[in-house]
């Protein structure tokens, strides 16, 4: 259904009224004629729909333009942006400057001139369809209709500080490998697929967007519990696998599902990145115990809904494959990292390798004091450590404000010349000035590592500086 341009025109001179609607009569244009800015404010505040334009006189007694588009633009929503177009006599010329500087997008002069009225009326609606859907094109994600990465993690900085609900992260489990056999274009119509699924099974006070490839963002409002975030998933897959394996006819040869890792609002916190962070955790921890289920942050459950087919050596081979080919360095949780590192010592040790362990401390400048702009700030330089490292390195964020780095087969001379490169990259950040980077950096001494002589480089490097020195010290 086409639904027609709608404009309001506040005029107190009748004349004037009555030429502009009998102009615009036979354009398709809905018009909506008012006496006065009180008028239209009253009007505005009470109308469930918002018009597409507003053509205002200037001069009026009981409350000018000027006066009146300031009122408007003090309103709530999206009433306060409603395109205006000032009406004003050829005296009011030299007024013309403090209209456009209030937010008037245009000037038509007395006497009306219907032809030039119905123009330029006709024009600004056209530009503002443009500017709307220009808005909403950057806001969406084009393939799924969702919104987009930036647009939902703006949104859920504000949904988080004021709702109740779990942050869901869901992923498509195997999905690399169905790229691989099948080829993206059918992977893409798979994300596609799965997108309107989703939406048939949100609630309308729900928001999600897409975050990567097949990684979506959730908030499901007023979920409390463990018990309703395990029906979702049982849902959720259950109408996944049923719909995947009626569109490729049974031809899949590996088990599929979506995984989510969730955090609770406000029992896990107020701040999105934390509550992220958690969420992110969550599913990874699904991951690594079967996928197909879901995880609580902080819950000592994981759901897994592994399917029930058998699987061979080989499809039990690329499903752990297919989520490790990342060319970066890798991340891990600390729980996962205590167990690679343990391995890595042993690995090490017993193939007389050499390793060395790097542990970064990011302090904001003292006027950044917030723990949410300290958590930005480290995830900023963890994300520059991860695309500058080697993908057999290893790394924790062990606190809001530290990462610790395990560099295998890494001497002295090379790991100067890693952290020499990741302060430059540093350098050439938006947050270099935000932030004072120090490290402490030592080899792994792998047959005595718990012993009191390892010896340790400690570093303090401020970033608005390009270079340093490197200083010893024995322990």
């Amino acid at each position: 259904m086409i639904v027609a341009d709608w404009m309001i025109i506040v005029d107190d001179n009748a004349a004037d009224l009555q030429i502009a609607k009998s102009a615009l009569k036979n354009t398709g244009i809905k018009t909506t004629a008012l006496k006065t800015g009180r008028e239209l404010l009253d009007y505005l505040q009470q109308s469930a729909s918002v018009p597409d334009l507003l053509l205002i006189n200037i001069f009026m007694r009981e409350m000018d333009g000027f006066e009146t588009l300031k009122a408007v633009r003090n309103l709530k929503d999206s009433r306060a942006n409603i395109p205006v177009i000032f009406l004003s006599t050829d005296e009011a010329q030299a007024s013309e400057t403090d209209g456009l500087r209030l937010g008037a997008i245009d000037y038509i002069h007395k006497p009306i001139n219907p032809d030039i009225l119905t123009r330029r009326v006709q024009n600004a609606l056209q530009t503002q369809k443009k500017l709307v859907q220009l808005e909403r094109n950057a806001m969406i994600d084009r393939m799924t209709g969702f919104l987009n990465k930036d647009t939902v993690e703006d949104r859920m900085e504000a949904i988080c500080q004021v709702e109740t609900g779990f942050l869901c992260v869901l992923d498509l489990d195997s999905f690399k490998l169905f790229n691989d056999l099948y080829g993206h274009d059918i992977g893409d119509r798979v994300i596609v697929m799965f997108s309107d699924l989703l939406k048939k099974n949100m609630r309308s006070e729900d928001i999600c967007g897409r975050i990567g490839g097949d990684e979506f963002l959730l908030f499901a409002k007023n979920m409390r519990t463990e018990n309703e975030l395990r029906h979702y998933t049982e849902r959720i897959n259950r109408d996944y696998r049923k719909m995947m394996h009626q569109h490729f006819e049974g031809s899949l040869k590996f088990p599929i599902g979506v995984s989510i890792g969730a955090a609770a609002v406000p029992l896990h916190g107020r701040s999105y990145r934390e509550l992220f962070h958690l969420a992110d955790q969550a599913l990874g921890i699904v991951k690594q115990t079967g996928k197909g289920g879901c995880a609580l942050s902080g819950s000592p459950q994981v759901d897994t809904l592994v399917p029930s087919d058998q699987l061979n050596l080989d499809s039990v081979t690329k499903i752990l494959e297919e989520r490790n080919t990342s060319p970066n360095a890798m991340w891990t949780g600390k729980e996962a990292f205590i167990s690679i590192y343990r391995y890595m010592m042993r690995y090490l040790e017993r193939y007389h390798g050499a390793a060395y362990q790097v542990l970064f401390t990011v302090t904001p400048r003292e006027r950044m004091i917030d723990s949410e702009q300290h958590i930005k700030i480290t995830a900023e330089f963890r994300r520059l450590i991860q695309k500058s490292l080697r993908n057999s390195d290893v790394m924790v964020e062990v606190s809001n404000t530290q990462i610790f780095l395990l560099l295998p087969e890494t001497h002295e001379m090379g790991v100067r010349v890693v952290i020499d490169r990741l302060i430059n990259n540093w350098n050439l950040s938006s947050y270099h000035d935000r932030a004072t980077i120090t490290w402490e950096a030592g080899p792994v001494h792998l047959a005595d590592h718990e012993s009191s002589e390892s010896r340790h480089d400690t570093q303090t490097h401020d970033s608005s500086s390009s270079s340093g020195q490197w200083f010893r010290k024995d322990n």
